[in-house]
């Protein structure tokens, strides 16, 4: 038997097994997937997470394959641009870097911290008298069972464990649909990550995340319910981002490759996170900005947390959902404002083109003020 289980080994999970590890909780860390693997993602990391790590123990030097990013940019429909410098966290810069390498970090850090791990199929929580006991998993065509007296699901938005434990799908309007693929430059790339609201793209918005000073991370999002209703596939939308002459400029006539899909769970809606022996983190609990869709950072932070809670529960042996419900308060106080006011900002942005607009005025007139509240997602 364990005392804690983890469901996901990306980084609001590896985080959390990490945390447990570290304080002689016999942890077990699960994943599907053999590491490292490839993920979709825009491949974006905010210093805030950086410096998490660097909280957490992980004070090895970060390769130079970590493309460290100074400004970002917002492009609005009518092509106006406003340029921002991102500051450092505790000397830490935002970064863009693959999730085959970053998540790999935080996978092997958390082996190095104690955790145990197995790559494995989860099929479902176990659930007796209400309260979650482990995980039932699928290894080959073998069915096994692990006990544990807590058990952190992290295992992305199609989560087993939150749809075993009961949390219903996001409606359409608290889902974003997202498309990314690497290209190739020609020009040498400032370090600098762009967010485009253009006109050719609405209802969605696109983004450009240089990996290097040659290679780029390009995508596409939109609201679930906005695309269901453009009859567009995502793929045109990322064209036609691609074929702006300033985007056309940098990257010549490489192609895009690694094309791949995915949807996220916007924090634009309210979910349960706290149950009798589980907690949920990151897209299992619908930890995405649902302004510009980071979810990097907050798996991170969420992750971080629930097993500082989860430590705190076991060590007085009380896991029940009252007792780990500090968790829940503490979302709320951390994600909470924040995430009401870009839900706002998005369905404005959705609705009026011209909103992006006042937004890139205020920022020549106030620009910390916006870049907090624009690009701090």
């Amino acid at each position: 038997m364990y005392d804690a289980i983890v469901v996901g080994a990306g980084p609001g999970g590896s985080v959390a097994a990490a945390v447990l590890a570290k304080q002689g909780i016999k942890t077990l860390l699960l994943d599907r997937d053999q590491f490292p693997r490839e993920k979709a993602c825009g491949d974006a990391v905010q210093a805030e997470g950086f410096a998490l790590l660097r909280e957490i123990g992980l004070t090895d030097p970060l390769p130079d394959t970590f493309f460290k990013i100074t400004h970002s940019a917002l492009v609005s429909p009518s092509g106006k641009r406003a340029e921002f410098e991102l500051h450092s966290v505790q000397g830490e810069p935002c970064r863009v870097v693959t999730r085959y390498e970053f998540d790999e970090l935080l996978y092997q850090y958390a082996l190095r911290c104690g955790a145990e791990a197995q790559r494995a199929h989860v099929q479902a929580p176990i659930i007796e008298d209400g309260k979650v006991i482990g995980v039932r998993i699928k290894v080959g065509k073998r069915e096994e069972t692990y006990s544990a007296r807590l058990v952190i699901g992290a295992d992305g938005a199609t989560s087993v464990i939150a749809r075993g434990l009961g949390v219903r799908p996001r409606a359409e309007q608290d889902r974003c649909v997202s498309l990314r693929a690497y290209v190739d430059t020609e020009a040498t790339l400032d370090p600098t990550i762009e967010i485009a609201f253009l006109h050719a793209l609405r209802p969605g918005y696109a983004w450009f995340f240089p990996l290097s000073e040659h290679r780029a991370n390009v995508g596409v999002g939109l609201r679930a319910d906005a695309y269901r209703k453009t009859n567009r596939p995502l793929r045109d939308y990322l064209d036609r981002y691609l074929d702006i002459p300033y985007i056309r400029a940098m990257i010549g006539e490489h192609a895009i490759y690694d094309m791949r899909s995915w949807q996220l769970p916007l924090l634009s809606a309210r979910q349960q996170r706290v149950f009798n022996g589980a907690l949920l983190v990151g897209d299992a609990g619908g930890f995405v900005d649902p302004l510009l869709g980071a979810g990097i950072a907050p798996a991170m932070f969420t992750g971080k947390f629930a097993a500082e809670i989860g430590a705190a529960a076991l060590s007085e042996g009380d896991v029940s959902a009252k007792r780990l419900s500090v968790y829940d308060r503490w979302c709320d106080r951390e994600f909470g404002t924040t995430s009401r006011i870009r839900t706002v900002m998005q369905r404005l942005v959705n609705r009026l083109p011209g909103a992006v607009d006042t937004m890139i005025r205020l920022a020549h007139l106030a620009p910390e003020p916006m870049q907090k509240l624009v690009l701090k997602g």
